[in-house]
C-alpha cells in the first residue's frame, strides 16, 4: 500500500518544479502542472517555438500542440484560462500536504513589536520620505516636485551598501505571521454597478484591454494595454462622456497619480516611466529612462517612486550582491535604493505593488497567489493566504490601499475582494462584487475617499460600483438623466 509520502511524489507533484502542485491546471491533453510553471514555460518558449505567432505552445510533457483558450491576452495570463484540476485540488486538501504547523505563528503582539525595534534610529527606513506624505504635496506642479537631497539620500541603506548598523533579515521569515484563516463573511449585495464605460475609440487598432486604472481629480485614467495607449474618461457622472487617448511607446503596465494634474505610467520593455499631464489635453511631459523594468509603481507624495521589478540575481550583475524586487526611484528616474529583504522574500516574483495610508507596503505574489505586507525597512510582517475555496485567490491582479482596508482583484474568479485590516493585520475578508454584480476579467481597482470602486477590466470597461444608499445627489442625477 503507497504511504503520503510516495502517493504525493507519484500524483500530486509537478513535473517542471518537481514540487507539490500550486493551482493545478489542466491541458487539453490531459498532462497537469503548476499555474505558475506553465506561464513561465509559455512565456520561455515564445523565442524557440513562437508561441504568440502561432497562438499555440507544445506540452511539457507529450509535446501535443495546446491551443491558447485566448491568445489576445499576454502570454503571462495565457495557463490561468485552462481549467483547474479541482480533482488534484481535494487530494492535495485530504492529504494536507500544503499545510505546516510549524509556520503558524500566533504572537502577534511579538511581530509588531520586534519589527518596531528593527526600525530604529540606528536603523533609519529607506522609506521614510514615505510616511512624511501629505495631502499638500498632491497639489504641487510638477516641475516644482523636489529631488531628493542628499541629506535623505544619506538616510537610505541601499542595496550595495555593506554596513555594520544594518542586521541581518533571514531569520526574519521566522517571526512573519501566516495568516490563512480570516473571518470570511459571505458574499452580500453591498453594491451597486453605477456605470459601465466602455473605453473604446474611433482610432483604436485593435481590441481594447484595460489593465491599470486610477482616479486624479474626478478623471478616471485608465491603460489600454491593446492600443499602447493611456486613455483618460472625464464627465462619466452625465451623458457627455469625454474619452482621451495618449499614444505610448511600448505597452502599459502600471499607473499611479502623481499630483491632481499628473501621473506616472511604466512602460516595462522600454524601461521608462512616462509623467504624463492629463489637464485639458494629454501630453508626455517626462520620459523617464530606468535601469530596470518595472511592473507596478506607487507614488509617494513626497518626491519618489516605489516600484516592483524582477529580482536580479548575481550573474546577472557584476557585483556580489542581489537587487531585491522593491526599488525607490526619484521624480528624475534615478534609482536610489533597493529595499533590503530576507533571502527567500528577494527570489519572490511580486506583480502589484500599493502602500496603505499607515505606510505599510503591500504586495501581490503571483505564485503562491498570497498577499504580503512589509514594513517600511523591509521586515515582512506578515503574509495572507486565503485557505476557504470560496475566497481564496486564483489569479490576483489589482491591488489598491484605502485607509488600512486592502482591495485584490482576481481575474479567473471575476471578483473583488476587500480584506478589512485590525492593527495592520487582514481580520475580514469579504468578497464585495462578483459575475453577479456584473464584473467580468478585473485587472486592477481604485477606491475614492467616498467609497467609490473603480475597476479597469480586460474586456475594455470601466465598471463603477457605488454602495446602496450613498451618493444620492449623484444617483439621483443620473436616474433624472436616464428619464
Amino acid at each position: 500500500m503507497a504511504t503520503a509520502s510516495t502517493f504525493e511524489d507519484e500524483f500530486l507533484t509537478c513535473t517542471i518544479c518537481y514540487d507539490v502542485y500550486t493551482i493545478p491546471k489542466s491541458l487539453p491533453c490531459l498532462h497537469t502542472f503548476c499555474l505558475k510553471c506553465l506561464s513561465s514555460y509559455i512565456v520561455a518558449e515564445e523565442e524557440q517555438f513562437g508561441v504568440k505567432r502561432k497562438e499555440a505552445f507544445p506540452c511539457p510533457l507529450c509535446r501535443e500542440l495546446i491551443k491558447a483558450p485566448c491568445s489576445s491576452k499576454p502570454l503571462e495570463l495565457w495557463a490561468s484560462d485552462f481549467k483547474t484540476n479541482f480533482y488534484i485540488e481535494s487530494l492535495m486538501s485530504a492529504l494536507k500536504v500544503n499545510e505546516s504547523a510549524s509556520l503558524q505563528v500566533t504572537q502577534v503582539e511579538d511581530v509588531w513589536s520586534r519589527a518596531r525595534s528593527l526600525q530604529s534610529p540606528v536603523n533609519p527606513s529607506p522609506m521614510d520620505l514615505l510616511s512624511q506624505a501629505s495631502t499638500s504635496n498632491r497639489s504641487r506642479s510638477i516641475n516644482n516636485i523636489p529631488s531628493i537631497t542628499s541629506d535623505h539620500q544619506r538616510g537610505f541603506e541601499t542595496a550595495t551598501t555593506h554596513s555594520s548598523s544594518m542586521p541581518s533579515l533571514n531569520h526574519q521569515t521566522r517571526e512573519t505571521v501566516h495568516i490563512s484563516s480570516p473571518a470570511c463573511i459571505p458574499h452580500k449585495k453591498r453594491f451597486r454597478l453605477f456605470k459601465c464605460l466602455s473605453g473604446e475609440m474611433q482610432g483604436d487598432n485593435t481590441k481594447v484591454q484595460f489593465c491599470g486604472i486610477c482616479v486624479v481629480g474626478g478623471v478616471i485614467v485608465v491603460l489600454d494595454f491593446g492600443n499602447q495607449s493611456l486613455k483618460t474618461i472625464s464627465n462619466w457622472k452625465d451623458h457627455d462622456v469625454k474619452i482621451q487617448s495618449l499614444q505610448l511607446a511600448g505597452k502599459p503596465k502600471s499607473v499611479t497619480s502623481v499630483t491632481d494634474s499628473y501621473v506616472a505610467v511604466t512602460v516595462p520593455c522600454r524601461k521608462s516611466i512616462y509623467i504624463i499631464s492629463i489637464e485639458s489635453e494629454l501630453e508626455v511631459v517626462s520620459d523617464l529612462r530606468t535601469e530596470r523594468c518595472y511592473k507596478s509603481i506607487h507614488d509617494s507624495g513626497s518626491g519618489n517612486f516605489i516600484a516592483v521589478t524582477s529580482p536580479i540575481h548575481r550573474h546577472q550583475t557584476h557585483s556580489n550582491d542581489v537587487l531585491g524586487p522593491i526599488d525607490i526611484i526619484d521624480y528624475e528616474g534615478r534609482r536610489l535604493t533597493s529595499i533590503r529583504l530576507c533571502d527567500e522574500l528577494t527570489h519572490l516574483d511580486f506583480t502589484h505593488i500599493s502602500v496603505s495610508s499607515s505606510g505599510l507596503i503591500h504586495l501581490v505574489e503571483s505564485t503562491n497567489k498570497t498577499l504580503h505586507c512589509l514594513t517600511q525597512c523591509g521586515h515582512e510582517l506578515y503574509r495572507y493566504l486565503p485557505k476557504c475555496f470560496e475566497e481564496k485567490f486564483l489569479s490576483p491582479n489589482g491591488l489598491c490601499c484605502h485607509n488600512d482596508d486592502i482591495y485584490v482583484t482576481d481575474f479567473e474568479t471575476n471578483s473583488v475582494f476587500e480584506i478589512k485590516c485590525d492593527c495592520g493585520l487582514p481580520d475580514v475578508q469579504e468578497k464585495i462584487l462578483s459575475i453577479s454584480d456584473g464584473m467580468k476579467q478585473p485587472m486592477d481597482v481604485h477606491v475614492e475617499a467616498d467609497g467609490t470602486v473603480f475597476v479597469a477590466c480586460w474586456d475594455g470597461f470601466v465598471r463603477v460600483y457605488s454602495t446602496f444608499g450613498a451618493r444620492p445627489s449623484i444617483l439621483k442625477k443620473f436616474k433624472e438623466t436616464e428619464i
